[in-house]
């Protein structure tokens, strides 16, 4: 893509983002597009904090949600490429609790888990929803395995690999599969096999965190009756459900992550072989690969279409991956309400598809 191109794309970024965080009164939204080994366009418009006059920078730090599933599974490719770990891996590895494993269990492996398919409830019991998070890691771990085994000595809700059901139960399975394997944390993980390899230094865990007394990073924010308003840098989902959902960077670190995928796709990445990405971007019941939903053809993308989003309620993000254009778009906002959120999201991505391809056609014709 040509510099013109480029800043073509950035202005589009910077108009579509003001207009949507205006006319759909949003407090922050930001957004960036990659294109081959380059950020393409990066932009934020609006607030950290509703009520606080410190503007967002495109260098902050986002929430992902439950983009966060497509790591995790990355991670967990990572250990079958290196024998620690195989897709059709059953869940022996994970200990008996209090009471049996429940034989509904039996035939469950951890590709039925990244799937949706393995018939592991939506979501963990509202004690644990509502419980204080462990204080240390090892005190984590330990919660983490004990939620697990809780569901494990109960009936599935259906047979494994026969229905689809979006489960961040069924990714904290595999998580702790993946630790017990490794008798690592699956935060260790996560740094030892994604966010070093890749460089992605902004990348923690939980809402971002203010360095000091200001407001000097986004803030998540609920809507309760129509009211806004911003919710403490603690506020998220139970860290024993990390591995659903709470990784956090910058934008240009999320680029970065999602051009590695894109790599994958093309079968250039140093970071996975060919036969991992593919097992990841595969999809089987409902559209649904290891942590990604597969568009099988989109004609604005002009083929498959790679995406997730996420949100806890206080934040969004939509990564949508278009390999045949060789580009990735990521936009966020923080606040919880999905509706407007998700409907921006999806209409600047679209929007910024629609330039660049505008643009390359251009190009063309002028030579």
């Amino acid at each position: 893509m040509s510099s013109a191109q480029s800043s073509d794309l950035q202005a589009t970024l910077e108009a579509e983002l003001k207009q949507h965080q205006q006319s759909k009164d949003l407090i922050g939204i930001a957004g960036v597009v990659i294109r081959g080994n380059n950020i393409q366009a990066l932009a934020s418009e609006g607030l950290r904090k509703k009520g606080s006059p410190e503007k967002l920078t495109v260098d902050d730090k986002w929430h992902l949600g439950s983009v966060t599933k497509s790591m995790t599974a990355t991670v967990i490719a990572r250990l079958v490429e290196k024998g620690i770990l195989s897709w059709d891996q059953n869940l022996d590895l994970i200990p008996g609790g209090e009471n049996p494993r429940h034989s509904d269990w039996n035939k469950v492996t951890l590709k039925h888990l990244l799937h949706h398919s393995s018939g592991a409830p939506a979501n963990f019991s509202l004690l644990l929803l509502f419980s204080d998070d462990p204080e240390t890691d090892e005190a984590l771990h330990k919660e983490r395995l004990a939620a697990v085994q809780g569901v494990l000595n109960k009936p599935t809700d259906s047979q494994a690999g026969t229905a689809f059901q979006y489960s961040n139960v069924g990714y904290t399975i595999a998580a702790v599969l993946a630790e017990q394997a490794t008798n690592k944390g699956w935060e260790t993980l996560m740094r030892e096999e994604l966010f070093e390899p890749l460089a992605l230094n902004s990348a923690g865990f939980g809402p971002p965190k203010d360095n000091s007394n200001g407001i000097d990073q986004p803030r998540g924010h609920k809507s309760i009756f129509g009211f806004k308003f911003a919710v403490q840098t603690s506020s998220d989902n139970p860290k024993v459900m990390g591995p659903a959902g709470n990784v956090h960077m910058s934008l240009s670190d999320l680029a970065r992550y999602a051009q590695e995928h894109m790599k994958g796709a093309r079968g250039e990445s140093d970071y996975l072989d060919s036969a991992q990405y593919k097992a990841l971007h595969t999809a089987e019941l409902d559209s649904y690969a290891k942590g990604w939903v597969i568009k099988a053809h989109d004609p604005l993308a002009d083929g498959q279409v790679i995406w997730h989003n996420g949100s806890n309620t206080m934040w969004y993000c939509l990564l949508t991956l278009l390999p045949t254009l060789d580009t990735a778009v990521a936009i966020t906002v923080n606040e919880g309400n999905i509706q407007k959120a998700e409907a921006s999201a999806v209409d600047i991505t679209r929007a910024l598809v629609k330039a660049m391809k505008h643009s390359s056609t251009h190009q063309v014709d002028d030579h």
